[in-house]
C-alpha cells in the first residue's frame, strides 16, 4: 500500500477496514514492539454490538465518552517510557467516529499513531448483513494490514477483552503468521468462526506478503464480562488476563515496560477517579499470587512500595507462594516445581472446534 507522510492519513484497507495513521508513516518501521489496543470496553466504556449502543456511542462528544477505569493513566505513563508510544486502536467502530475518538485522545493525553476502524455501511447490501456483527474476519484483516506496515519483525502486545473473542482473534493471527497449522485446517477454523470466504482469500493473501514469523508477544485481556480467569489458562502463559487497569499495570512492570513507582499514579487514579478501595486493590493484589501471575522479584519491589503508600495493610502477606521470573516469560514449556506440572508459553495445537 502507498501511503503520504503528513499528520493525518486516511486509507481505505480490504474489506470494511479503514485506517487512520497519525504522523509520518516511515517512523513505523522503527519500532521493535508496537501496542495494539481494543477500543470497545477496552479503553472506553462503549458498546458498538448492537445498534442503539452504536447510536449513543456515535453521537457522544469526546468529552462525553467515559474510560475503562484506569486505561487512559495507564497508557500515559506508558507514553513516558516510548517516543513516541507505538500503539495503534483496532476498533469495530465507524469511521465516521474518528475526529470525536481523536479529540478524546487529546483530551485523555494519549497519542495513537493509528486507528483502525470498520466501515459498516459496505456491509448494508445483500449478502453482506451477517458481517454487520462479526468482528473475527474483521479484525484478523486490520492486523496483518497493520503488520505490513512496521518492521517485519516487530512484536505486537495485545490488549484486549473477553467480550468479542479478542483471545480467539490474537491466537489465530499467531497461528496464521507463524504458519503453525496447515491452510486447509485455518481455513476449516475461520469458517467455523464464521469468517466467509471472501474474508478467508483477503487473509491468506495477506499473510503471504508476509515474512512466517509469530509477532505476538504477550496477549492482555480486561475482563469486561466478569468471565472466570481460569477459562483463559487453554490459551497459555502468553496471554494474561487482568481484572483490572492495577493488574495489567503489574505485569507492565514485570515485562519492563513500566518502571515500578508508575504503578503508584495508575493507583491513585483508580482511587480518587473510580469506585475503587484500597481493600479492592488488595484483593486484586492478592488475586495474581493465586493465580500464580507474580515473580517473587516483583513481589519483593511492589509489596514494601505498595504498604508505604498506604495501599496495602502493613501486615500484607500473599496466600500463595511466589514464582521465579522464569516461570512467567517467553519459554515454551516451564514445569512449575510447585504445581508439579508443565504449561506452555503458547499451546502446540490450540482447539478452536469445540468450547471448553
Amino acid at each position: 500500500m502507498k501511503l503520504k507522510s503528513h499528520h493525518r492519513t486516511r486509507y481505505e484497507g480490504h474489506g470494511e477496514l479503514v485506517a487512520f495513521l497519525y504522523g509520518q508513516v516511515e517512523l513505523l518501521q522503527n519500532f521493535d514492539q508496537v501496542f495494539v489496543w481494543d477500543l470497545d470496553r477496552t479503553y472506553l466504556e462503549t458498546e458498538v454490538h448492537n445498534l442503539s449502543g452504536l447510536l449513543r456511542s456515535f453521537f457522544q462528544s469526546g468529552k462525553s465518552k467515559k474510560n475503562v477505569a484506569g486505561s487512559a493513566i495507564l497508557l500515559q505513563e506508558l507514553s513516558k517510557n516510548f517516543s513516541p508510544l507505538p500503539l495503534f486502536f483496532v476498533s469495530a467502530s465507524p469511521p465516521q467516529m474518528e475526529p470525536r475518538l481523536y479529540n478524546k485522545w487529546q483530551i485523555d493525553g494519549v497519542k495513537p499513531l493509528g486507528f483502525f476502524s470498520k466501515d459498516n455501511i459496505k456491509n448494508f447490501f445483500p449478502g453482506r448483513f451477517n458481517r454487520l456483527y462479526r468482528q473475527i474476519g474483521y479484525k484478523i484483516i486490520a492486523l496483518l494490514e497493520l503488520r505490513q506496515l512496521v518492521k517485519p519483525k516487530a512484536k505486537f502486545i495485545f490488549w484486549g477483552d473477553d467480550s468479542e473473542s479478542d483471545a480467539v482473534i490474537y491466537n489465530l493471527f499467531s497461528d496464521l503468521c507463524s504458519a503453525r497449522l496447515p491452510d486447509l485446517e485455518l481455513k476449516k477454523i475461520l469458517s467455523h468462526n464464521l469468517v466467509d470466504s471472501e474474508q478467508i482469500d483477503i487473509i491468506f493473501d495477506l499473510r503471504d506478503r508476509l515474512e512466517i514469523f509469530d509477532p505476538v508477544q504477550r496477549v492482555y485481556l480486561h475482563l469486561a464480562d466478569d468471565t472466570d480467569p481460569g477459562y483463559y489458562e487453554k490459551f497459555g502463559r502468553r496471554l494474561f488476563v487482568n481484572e483490572d487497569s492495577f493488574q495489567g499495570a503489574i505485569d507492565l512492570v514485570q515485562y519492563g515496560y513500566l518502571k515500578p513507582k508508575q504503578i503508584l499514579a495508575v493507583v491513585m487514579n483508580l482511587l480518587n477517579h473510580y469506585d475503587f478501595s484500597k481493600d479492592r486493590l488488595e484483593l486484586s493484589y492478592q488475586s495474581l499470587f493465586e493465580r500464580k501471575r507474580i515473580s517473587n522479584h516483583l513481589h519483593e519491589i511492589l509489596t514494601p512500595m505498595l504498604i508505604q503508600a498506604g495501599v496495602l495493610d502493613p501486615k500484607f502477606s500473599p496466600r500463595r507462594k511466589t514464582y521465579p521470573l522464569s516461570c512467567l516469560v517467553d519459554r515454551p514449556y516451564y514445569f512449575c516445581e510447585f504445581t508439579g506440572i508443565e504449561t506452555p508459553w503458547i499451546p502446540e495445537r490450540f482447539d478452536y472446534l469445540s468450547k471448553f
